[in-house]
């Protein structure tokens, strides 16, 4: 009992317990030996045809080439082996992640021993994730990202400081670098700051939305300059799915499941009640995964 006393002391505080978890996820990439996911080939290539200049072919491949351009940067620098580069900055990407989450929890929660309980419950998911966290994935930029932003905007809301408010944007746009949906906290964040707070709440809100502001002026201006090239890229980028995963999930929201039975009075009863049975269903599977 004093030998788990005395680890739970040295895992409560926040870089030895952020080494042990790294040396973890060091030996779960490693026991793999040498796996590679099908999306981490996607990116190795890219990250290729950058290095060698072949910007056309890379970007045919994949419209959101951020991740792939830092694996090729990191390449022409290093000239390390493309598939181990792409597992030592993804390790980076989760290490940054894993830090900002335990600065969280001791942000949040003042336990003596929230550190020790956190870091067990991360490391009790690395066996079951294991696969996940040997691939090579832009999700660990993502993740990086947003505890970043999650913490920065936690201490902005404490300290309502300048810098905290630039530092979490800038958090939320790097998560939207490796992955476009990480930009969303840059509409959603400042509004729901400025409904739960009524203290200068106007102040508050410019200052949040000053990096998406001027971002999207820059981003207008350049619009102006290229029009047409710029219109195709957008259209052809992952941005257009801001637009088309919302109308399609109001579409799904208004049609019945797609459920067939050869049992003629079923087959009626999804003909006629079909939008009905779709929303029982629904209804019925939230309540039964709460009660569980």
């Amino acid at each position: 009992m004093k030998y788990f006393d005395l680890l739970k002391e040295k895992m409560s505080i926040i870089l030895p317990a952020w080494m042990v978890i790294m040396l973890v996820s060091m030996g779960s990439i490693y026991i793999q030996e040498g796996y590679i996911n099908r999306d981490g080939l996607l990116y190795l290539k890219q990250a290729y045809l950058i290095s060698q200049g072949f910007w056309a072919e890379a970007i045919s491949l994949y419209s959101w080439p951020f991740f792939s351009v830092l694996l090729a940067f990191f390449y022409k620098i290093t000239n390390i082996d493309l598939q181990f580069l792409g597992h030592i900055v993804d390790l980076s990407l989760f290490g940054i992640a894993t830090f900002f989450y335990l600065k969280i929890l001791d942000l949040i929660y003042k336990d003596k021993y929230i550190i020790f309980y956190g870091s067990l419950i991360l490391l009790s998911f690395i066996p079951i994730m294991d696969d996940y966290l040997g691939m090579i994935l832009r999700d660990h930029g993502l993740w990086a990202g947003c505890m970043m932003g999650t913490y920065f905007y936690l201490k902005f809301s404490i300290t309502r400081s300048f810098k905290y408010s630039l530092a979490w944007q800038f958090a939320f746009i790097l998560s939207g670098l490796f992955r476009p949906e990480g930009l969303v906290f840059l509409i959603f964040l400042p509004f729901w700051d400025f409904f739960n707070n009524k203290i200068q709440r106007g102040k508050i809100f410019i200052l949040n939305i000053s990096i998406p502001f001027l971002l999207s002026l820059t981003a207008f201006f350049i619009f102006i300059l290229f029009n047409n090239n710029l219109i195709n890229i957008l259209l052809e980028s992952r941005l257009m799915e801001f637009l088309t995963r919302p109308i399609l999930f109001l579409n799904h929201l208004i049609e019945p499941l797609p459920i067939e039975s050869k049992n003629k009075y079923i087959s009626d009863l999804l003909q006629s009640y079909g939008l009905l049975i779709s929303y029982s269903l629904f209804i019925s599977l939230i309540f039964f995964k709460n009660i569980f």
